[in-house]
């Protein structure tokens, strides 16, 4: 367990009105749709679902322990201190939420009968559009008349279906039109709204419904299809449109499965169009050898196969493992092995079974078990132990004795499956109201840059950042609970299940200065178990941004006139900041980011002039990273001074009674934080005095530019950084492997420019194997020519060398050499080389635009 928010710190009521809130989730119960009101986007922001309101927070200062003092070690956070970004009022009440894996800033929401899609800033803490859904359902009137839950199409940021009884429809939101009844104009990736034309309606363009009217859907999932994606990169962009499909899989009430084909036109529309019906009587039939219907049946015979086991209770589908999860009432949880080039069930295994015994789950022979339904399935990335490769998912059951929910960690693959239960320890929960009737309201996953081995002050270039990833739990009286995996120092990944305190002891004994730890490691300043100690002079050597253009703050203590506020902090004027409320308040820091035009990406970065910067007059500030922030406290008045402050979630306590500027530099690993949040958050708690609200006189902003954070670019040594499992299916991008270093996104100077010391290694790769290749030729063995060099040896060195400058000793002209040989007709070696270098062309320039696209891309903003 690391972090973990007080009872009440949320609202999770569906509505504050008791009578509707009862009614409400009579319905939800009646019909077992499961809530699911917290959401995270790739860069660790949170959406919670509150009555008729949407709260917008970050989590990653939250995660930010390795500093923690310890008198907080036991102390959960309260409202003030969850790093509030804003709110948005919405007209129904919120029972489930998905963010489009294509595209973060679209999020949907959906309630009993009615979804919208709302579009969200790039710092996601308030609205710029929203799209009613019109799905037309009256669960009052009809007792099969009820929203099961809404999902993003894949390959799509357009596409929405809504899950309903007895139908399921498909809306493209580009067909919306406004109140007023003009066109919406929405397109993919565009977000750009005047404050007169937010509200916007959508008729749904494909229907899906049931033939029969005795049948009801009981869940559905949609399946990305890998086929469309590998020819995208091979013949462009487009080609995702003209060929993109999902495989959409219906469970029915009398536990059949239903599966058919989604495919997109070149436009990007669907080919099915208007009402189309669903035959429900044969359903797909799936192997069940070896698997045991219910607890002490025989399992299945070879070669048997079936096409239900019983009432139909839910389908899962787990995107990274490609798993199929098929539950029916009493029966054991199946997964089926689905082929994601084409959807089809390739085979099947016992995945969990009805009720797992305390042997399961490595209790002894308590007689302890946790039994059905499984629900809330949150997949956690991979891991690598003892040589092999595990996936991690993780769920919630129920005691047999006490009927509470338990949290759940599989870990799996095909050679074992291990299932264990996070626990919170009793010592750490105080103020979090866990009882016997809490239940969860919601999972989301995250994952956060952490260093991961220590390094010379001298050698900061040799920094390595892992992921670590999250698990956050959203209990139903309002508290959330944080779990983090912890790494050993074998490197191995586990989830903890010890307490915020333990977990502290063990991090304070990991990282004594007789061990590899991490309060050891040096930053930009070098940090013990408290606070990290900086050097003196560092403000010399940094970018003072206050007074920039580009600086953005946000938060919910700036309210809507930003500029009055950053205005009020400026050490220019007399003015001052006080909160809007005696709580506190949460402030976030940012440098918007211009798109860098074509020459600023056409040429390389001059490192010296960045070094020339000074703080008055700055050329550029597309890659400046926020560094340090500095606090005037008590000039105006000392009666109104903060108790602590926090930035990027280490807190900072300040002294009463006295004026003096406070000093805040970032670590390495926080500024890795604000780098993947967007921003840097700088919280403030309630006064000394509790009947005043707290108040700044002022603050000063720094910013390195990011070149001169090497930690924060790719290596191309050893470890260079690799891709990793992203968590899609939840709404997710960023939910890795955590045993590789993360992805950072690459400068232009490393773009354009070539590291000869690779280049020459590559050198002598290649023609090392030319060589080889020649020697063997003149052999007088049996073995071919043929043999040691194919065609495709020789495209491969083409591609590999299509871009390499020409000279007497390039790897090139010893390629060219060796066709000579092996090709004696002119037209052919050249045709062979025309297709060669066509080919490495076309592959360097689809790197080179996903590299440009990362960079001017969305993922840019904000810092």
């Amino acid at each position: 367990a690391v972090r973990a928010a007080k009872a009440s710190a949320f609202s999770v009521k569906l509505s504050s009105d008791p009578s509707t809130d009862r009614l409400k989730r009579a319905l939800l119960s009646k019909n077992e749709i499961k809530r699911n009101a917290v959401v995270s986007d790739s860069r660790g922001r949170f959406v919670v679902a509150e009555p008729n309101a949407l709260f917008f927070c970050t989590a990653l200062p939250l995660v930010n322990v390795r500093f923690r003092t310890g008198s907080s070690n036991n102390v959960a956070v309260d409202r003030n201190q969850l790093c509030c970004l804003g709110r948005y009022n919405v007209n129904f009440c919120v029972v489930g939420m998905q963010f489009c894996p294509d595209n973060d800033r679209h999020l949907v929401i959906w309630g009993t009968a009615e979804a919208a899609i709302i579009i969200l800033n790039k710092n996601c803490d308030t609205v710029e559009k929203r799209i009613e859904l019109v799905i037309e359902l009256e669960p009052l009137e009809c007792e099969s008349e009820y929203l099961l839950k809404c999902e993003w199409l894949p390959h799509s940021e357009t596409h929405v279906a809504a899950v309903c009884g007895t139908f399921i429809k498909v809306f493209d939101v580009r067909r919306s039109t406004s109140s007023s009844g003009r066109s919406s104009s929405f397109e993919a990736g565009s977000a750009e709204e005047t404050e007169g034309s937010k509200s916007f309606s959508c008729s749904s363009s494909t229907c899906y419904t049931l033939a029969y009217e005795d049948a009801l859907i009981r869940s559905a999932v949609l399946i990305p299809l890998e086929g469309d994606s590998f020819q995208k990169e091979e013949t462009g962009s487009r080609a995702l449109d003209q060929a993109a499909r999902a495989k959409l899989v219906i469970l029915f009430d009398s536990g059949k499965i239903h599966s058919m084909d989604i495919v997109f036109d070149s436009n990007g529309d669907m080919d099915d169009q208007g009402e189309i019906y669903i035959e429900t009587i044969d359903g797909v039939t799936f192997p069940i050898e070896g698997i045991r219907r219910y607890s002490g049946a025989t399992p299945g015979a070879p070669g048997t196969t079936s096409s239900t086991f019983g009432e139909g209770s839910s389908l899962v589908y787990l995107e990274q493992s490609g798993l199929l999860l098929y539950k029916c009432m009493s029966s054991c949880v199946v997964a089926l092995i689905v082929n994601k080039e084409n959807g089809e069930i390739t085979g099947s295994f016992e995945f969990l079974p009805q009720v797992l015994t305390s042997q399961m789950i490595g209790r002894g022979m308590d007689g302890y078990s946790i039994s059905a339904p499984f629900i809330h399935w949150t997949e956690l990335g991979t891991v690598e132990r003892d040589g092999f490769m595990y996936y991690r998912v993780a769920c919630t059951g129920k005691s047999t004795r006490t009927n509470q929910p338990k949290v759940l960690l599989v870990e799996f693959n095909e050679r074992s499956f291990r299932v264990k239960e996070l626990c919170w320890s009793t010592g750490s929960a105080m103020g979090l109201g866990l009882s016997l009737n809490t239940s969860f309201e919601g999972f989301t996953a995250f994952s956060a840059p952490f260093v991961a081995e220590s390094c010379p002050v001298s050698d900061r270039n040799s920094r390595s950042f892992y992921e670590r990833a999250f698990l956050a739990a959203l209990s139903s009286n309002g508290s959330m609970l944080i779990f983090g995996e912890e790494r050993r120092k074998d490197m191995n990944s586990q989830f903890t299940a010890t307490s915020t305190a333990d977990d502290e002891h063990a991090r304070d004994t990991e990282d004594s200065p007789t061990s590899h730890g991490l309060a050891t490691l040096p930053s930009i300043g070098n940090g013990g178990t408290s606070q990290p100690k900086f050097p003196l002079t560092i403000f010399e050597t940094l970018v003072n941004v206050s007074d920039s253009a580009e600086l953005i703050l946000g938060g919910d203590g700036i309210g809507k006139d930003p500029d009055s506020v950053k205005r009020k902090l400026s050490i220019h004027n007399g003015e001052f900041f006080l909160a809007p409320s005696r709580d506190g308040c949460t402030l976030t820091i940012s440098l918007r980011q211009s798109r860098p035009s074509s020459q600023t990406i056409s040429r390389a970065v001059d490192r010296d002039s960045e070094l020339s910067l000074n703080k008055k007059h700055f050329k550029s500030e597309k890659s400046l990273v926020i560094v340090a922030v500095r606090l005037l406290l008590g000039s105006t008045t000392t009666d109104y001074l903060p108790r602590h402050v926090s930035v990027m979630g280490r807190m900072v306590k300040l002294s009463q009674g006295v004026k003096r500027w406070y000093d805040l530099p970032l670590t390495d690993e926080e500024i890795m934080l604000g780098i993947r949040t967007g921003f840097v958050t700088l919280n403030i708690s309630s006064s000394f005095d509790s009947s005043n609200n707290s108040l700044i006189d002022a603050m000063e902003v720094y910013a390195l530019p990011l070149e001169e954070l090497s930690f924060g670019m790719p290596s191309s040594g050893p470890n260079s950084a690799k891709e990793q499992a992203t968590t899609k299916a939840s709404g997710r991008v960023g939910i890795t492997g955590t045993d590789g270093p993360i992805h950072q996104r690459p400068s232009a100077s490393l773009l354009l420019h070539d590291d000869h010391g690779e280049k020459k290694k590559l050198d002598l790769s290649l023609l090392s194997i030319v060589h080889a290749a020649q020697i063997a030729e003149g052999c007088t063995t049996n073995t071919s020519k043929t043999g040691f060099l194919s065609r495709k040896a020789i495209l491969q060195c083409l591609e590999a060398t299509a871009l390499e400058l020409r000279g007497e000793k390039s790897v090139r002209n010893e390629i060219m050499g060796l066709m000579q040989q092996i090709e004696n007709k002119a037209e052919k070696r050249q045709a062979l080389v025309d297709q060669g270098t066509v080919s490495g062309v076309r592959r360097a320039m689809n790197t080179l635009r996903a590299c440009v696209e990362r960079w001017t891309g969305d993922g840019c903003d904000g810092m």
